[in-house]
């Protein structure tokens, strides 16, 4: 028992664990596919504007902003500010619900064409402008050690206008949060 006590008492100190990166500030960077199979990209920004005392939940402001393409029909640029909730559960799960209403601009890449006295005339191609609405539902993996969460998400947005009409929207979002 004496020989376990010095051992004990002569043995070098151990280090400490490397600090949890739990900021309240992350960027997040991922693939974005519009309609699912339409490829693109988005980068975010999400702060945590309220947490629960432990941490668990949260209360999540943030923005992306990225665009998509697609092939022989359009490209488009958005902007999406949302506000959700982000739970996550002490092994590192983490769920996450989140409400978008942004900006999108979609160019056609062929030329456009309008109809001016009888007469088809070359027009500017300005582009479309359209309003996005709706949610997404995602799950992720934090590692606290690194401050690195993997993660997926579903999406479905209202588009308006779309020659004076509302049309659904899907999306799937795959990427990295970073905290900072």
């Amino acid at each position: 028992m004496l020989a376990f006590i010095t051992a004990l008492a002569l043995s070098p100190p151990a280090e400490p664990a490397p600090a949890a990166r739990e900021g309240r500030h992350s960027v997040e960077l991922s693939y974005f596919g519009y309609q699912l199979t339409r490829p693109g990209g988005l980068l975010g920004y999400s702060w945590r504007a309220v947490e629960s005392r432990r941490r668990r939940h949260a209360l999540v402001l943030g923005a992306d902003v990225g665009g998509f393409v697609w092939r022989h029909n359009s490209v488009g640029l958005l902007a999406l500010p949302r506000v959700g909730w982000r739970g996550r559960h002490r092994s590192g799960l983490q769920g996450e619900a989140n409400f978008h209403l942004g900006y999108q601009h979609t160019f056609l890449p062929s030329a456009n064409y309008e109809v001016v006295g009888g007469v088809a005339m070359k027009a500017a191609n300005s582009g479309y402008p359209g309003m996005l609405f709706g949610g997404t539902i995602g799950i992720g993996w934090f590692f606290p050690r690194v401050g690195l969460t993997p993660f997926a998400r579903v999406g479905a947005y209202g588009q308006f206008p779309v020659f004076d009409q509302l049309l659904a929207r899907l999306s799937l979002s795959v990427g990295i949060e970073v905290r900072i």
